[in-house]
């Protein structure tokens, strides 16, 4: 009988009654879910997508992307945002945009609706806006290495901030253009690097735009390239080339230009 409680007693202890059993990986990584096609009702990505074609968000339609969501993007994949993308990362839980695997090339974003992205790091693509209603927003986010210009606004609006366009040190880029500007509602540049790229901004359409408060270096050939009619306020940035000059029938106000780089620019930790 002393044996039998001592072999009760052991398996008992064993089993841990009265506690949750061990636990292993209970949330294994999910394999991608592919994208192409139109999105006709809210939804929420999450996890890794992939874009294996282009991605039409439908007029009306919200996606909202979660913290730390990759998305990538086969070969000439993008999204067309008629409705509203709302990229929400955090500084713990970036977005990632990237091409996928065996993909040299994707994008762009283009957007009709609006697009409100905050830390993300995209890797390649492109956006570009289109029409006037078009409403980019975007900051702590980092964006480099098209295969063209990286954000070309066709008209509508942008409002970013503490934020880079191209690369950090060490890291090559292929952009040729960070922003290319040929007609737009509201341009609002603040606090952010705008680097690496041969041209900077090609500043070719637009007034009352505010491109303040920014540092730009890097830049292989013009750091602000202008056209007739434009007129934008650079002021109070850091021009590792010396400050910029207007060309014939453009404008550029660039007062109290800072010696050196600007550390309050740039994505915030």
């Amino acid at each position: 009988m002393r044996k039998l409680s001592a072999i009760v007693l052991s398996l008992l202890a064993g089993c841990n009654v009265g506690s949750d059993p061990p636990k292993g990986d209970e949330h294994p990584d999910a394999a991608p879910v592919e994208v192409t096609g139109t999105i006709s009702a809210d939804t929420t990505w999450s996890g890794t997508m992939r874009f294996t074609g282009v991605t039409v968000i439908a007029p009306m339609v919200t996606v909202t992307v979660e913290p730390g969501t990759v998305l990538e993007f086969a070969q000439s994949a993008g999204i067309r945002v008629q409705g509203a993308l709302f990229a929400n990362g955090t500084s713990a839980g970036k977005i990632i945009g990237k091409a996928a695997d065996g993909a040299t090339t994707w994008g762009p974003i283009a957007v009709d609706g609006t697009v409100r992205m905050t830390y993300a790091n995209f890797t390649g693509g492109s956006i570009t806006t289109n029409g006037a209603l078009a409403n980019l927003e975007i900051s702590d986010s980092k964006m480099f290495k098209a295969s063209g210009d990286y954000i070309i606004m066709n008209g509508g609006s942008i409002n970013m901030q503490y934020s880079q366009l191209g690369p950090d040190t060490g890291e090559t880029d292929t952009t040729h253009c960070n922003l290319h500007i040929n007609s737009s509602t509201t341009v609002s540049i603040v606090r952010s690097n705008i680097a690496g790229a041969p041209f900077g901004v090609m500043f070719y359409g637009g007034v009352g735009s505010n491109f303040q408060l920014n540092n730009w270096y890097g830049a292989g050939t013009k750091d602000v390239d202008t056209m007739n009619g434009v007129e934008g306020n650079f002021s109070y940035g850091w021009f590792e080339r010396g400050a910029p000059t207007a060309g014939p029938g453009a404008m550029i106000t660039a007062d109290n230009l800072a010696t050196e780089r600007l550390t309050q620019a740039g994505p915030r930790p």
